[in-house]
Protein backbone atom coordinates (compact mmCIF):
# COMPACT_ATOMS: atom_id res chain seq x y z
CA UNK A 1 0.00 0.00 0.00
CA UNK A 2 2.79 2.61 0.97
CA UNK A 3 4.88 1.83 -2.38
CA UNK A 4 1.33 2.43 -4.37
CA UNK A 5 0.50 5.54 -1.97
CA UNK A 6 3.96 6.72 -3.24
CA UNK A 7 3.41 6.62 -6.73
CA UNK A 8 -0.12 8.19 -6.87
CA UNK A 9 -0.87 11.57 -6.68
CA UNK A 10 -4.33 13.76 -7.10
CA UNK A 11 -5.54 17.34 -7.13
CA UNK A 12 -8.14 18.46 -7.17
CA UNK A 13 -9.10 22.23 -8.11
CA UNK A 14 -12.72 24.06 -8.82
CA UNK A 15 -12.71 27.49 -10.04
CA UNK A 16 -15.88 29.94 -11.68
CA UNK A 17 -16.06 28.94 -15.60
CA UNK A 18 -19.10 30.80 -17.35
CA UNK A 19 -19.55 28.97 -20.76
CA UNK A 20 -20.22 32.22 -22.17
CA UNK A 21 -16.71 33.62 -21.45
CA UNK A 22 -14.89 29.95 -21.40
CA UNK A 23 -11.45 31.06 -22.92
CA UNK A 24 -11.19 34.29 -20.76
CA UNK A 25 -12.37 32.41 -17.78
CA UNK A 26 -9.81 29.79 -18.38
CA UNK A 27 -6.88 32.65 -18.70
CA UNK A 28 -8.00 34.28 -15.73
CA UNK A 29 -9.81 31.78 -12.91
CA UNK A 30 -8.60 28.57 -14.31
CA UNK A 31 -5.07 28.37 -15.01
CA UNK A 32 -3.76 30.30 -12.05
CA UNK A 33 -5.06 27.27 -9.75
CA UNK A 34 -2.77 25.00 -11.88
CA UNK A 35 -1.67 23.37 -14.73
CA UNK A 36 -2.00 20.58 -17.07
CA UNK A 37 1.40 19.85 -17.90
CA UNK A 38 1.67 16.80 -15.52
CA UNK A 39 -1.63 16.06 -15.43
CA UNK A 40 -4.76 14.86 -17.31
CA UNK A 41 -7.51 17.56 -16.30
CA UNK A 42 -11.18 15.82 -15.74
CA UNK A 43 -14.05 17.99 -16.25
CA UNK A 44 -17.27 17.37 -13.90
CA UNK A 45 -20.87 18.52 -14.78
CA UNK A 46 -23.46 17.58 -12.66
CA UNK A 47 -27.50 19.32 -13.83
CA UNK A 48 -25.72 21.96 -15.94
CA UNK A 49 -28.59 21.58 -19.25
CA UNK A 50 -32.30 22.68 -18.70
CA UNK A 51 -32.97 24.42 -22.28
CA UNK A 52 -32.04 23.93 -26.13
CA UNK A 53 -30.36 26.94 -25.93
CA UNK A 54 -27.95 25.96 -23.92
CA UNK A 55 -26.42 23.07 -25.51
CA UNK A 56 -24.32 24.92 -28.50
CA UNK A 57 -22.84 27.09 -25.41
CA UNK A 58 -21.55 23.80 -23.57
CA UNK A 59 -20.39 22.61 -26.38
CA UNK A 60 -17.99 25.41 -27.38
CA UNK A 61 -17.05 25.85 -24.10
CA UNK A 62 -15.61 21.90 -24.28
CA UNK A 63 -14.30 22.77 -27.71
CA UNK A 64 -11.71 25.59 -25.63
CA UNK A 65 -11.72 22.71 -23.09
CA UNK A 66 -10.57 19.81 -25.31
CA UNK A 67 -8.82 21.84 -28.09
CA UNK A 68 -5.50 22.30 -25.70
CA UNK A 69 -5.22 26.37 -26.89
CA UNK A 70 -5.29 27.82 -23.92
CA UNK A 71 -2.64 26.04 -22.01
CA UNK A 72 -4.98 23.63 -20.62
CA UNK A 73 -6.78 20.49 -22.42
CA UNK A 74 -9.25 18.61 -20.56
CA UNK A 75 -9.10 14.40 -20.91
CA UNK A 76 -12.71 13.59 -20.68
CA UNK A 77 -15.70 15.21 -18.76
CA UNK A 78 -17.85 13.41 -16.62
CA UNK A 79 -21.73 14.52 -16.83
CA UNK A 80 -24.18 13.75 -14.55
CA UNK A 81 -27.58 14.49 -16.46
CA UNK A 82 -31.46 15.34 -15.29
CA UNK A 83 -32.87 14.11 -18.26
CA UNK A 84 -36.18 16.87 -18.89
CA UNK A 85 -36.97 15.49 -22.17
CA UNK A 86 -35.81 13.39 -24.95
CA UNK A 87 -35.90 15.98 -27.33
CA UNK A 88 -33.33 17.97 -25.18
CA UNK A 89 -31.16 14.77 -24.08
CA UNK A 90 -31.20 14.00 -28.42
CA UNK A 91 -30.33 17.35 -29.16
CA UNK A 92 -27.16 17.54 -26.66
CA UNK A 93 -26.01 14.18 -27.78
CA UNK A 94 -26.29 15.08 -31.23
CA UNK A 95 -24.48 18.07 -31.21
CA UNK A 96 -21.84 17.20 -29.17
CA UNK A 97 -21.36 14.03 -31.53
CA UNK A 98 -21.06 16.78 -34.27
CA UNK A 99 -18.59 18.73 -32.72
CA UNK A 100 -16.36 15.66 -32.72
CA UNK A 101 -16.86 14.30 -28.99
CA UNK A 102 -17.25 10.37 -27.98
CA UNK A 103 -20.41 10.00 -25.58
CA UNK A 104 -20.60 7.23 -23.55
CA UNK A 105 -23.81 6.75 -20.96
CA UNK A 106 -22.73 4.54 -18.34
CA UNK A 107 -25.99 4.93 -15.84
CA UNK A 108 -29.79 5.38 -16.75
CA UNK A 109 -32.05 5.43 -13.91
CA UNK A 110 -35.07 6.91 -12.60
CA UNK A 111 -34.11 8.01 -8.99
CA UNK A 112 -36.69 8.72 -6.15
CA UNK A 113 -37.11 12.29 -5.29
CA UNK A 114 -39.36 13.57 -2.68
CA UNK A 115 -43.08 11.87 -4.03
CA UNK A 116 -41.89 11.58 -7.33
CA UNK A 117 -38.65 10.24 -9.27
CA UNK A 118 -35.84 12.00 -11.89
CA UNK A 119 -34.35 10.51 -14.60
CA UNK A 120 -30.85 11.06 -14.12
CA UNK A 121 -28.16 9.58 -16.48
CA UNK A 122 -24.66 9.79 -16.79
CA UNK A 123 -21.81 10.40 -19.40
CA UNK A 124 -18.30 10.11 -20.37
CA UNK A 125 -17.60 12.40 -23.07
CA UNK A 126 -13.76 12.51 -24.67
CA UNK A 127 -12.58 13.88 -27.98
CA UNK A 128 -12.11 11.97 -31.16
CA UNK A 129 -8.79 10.43 -31.24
Amino acid sequence: WSRMQEQSHCSLSAAQLRWEECASDLKSHVLPRFTSADNPVLVLGADIIYNAAQVPVLVKCLQVLFGGKESVQASKMLLGHQSRSEALDTKMLNELDAAGFVVKQFFDAKLPFQEKSKHIKLFEIKPQQ
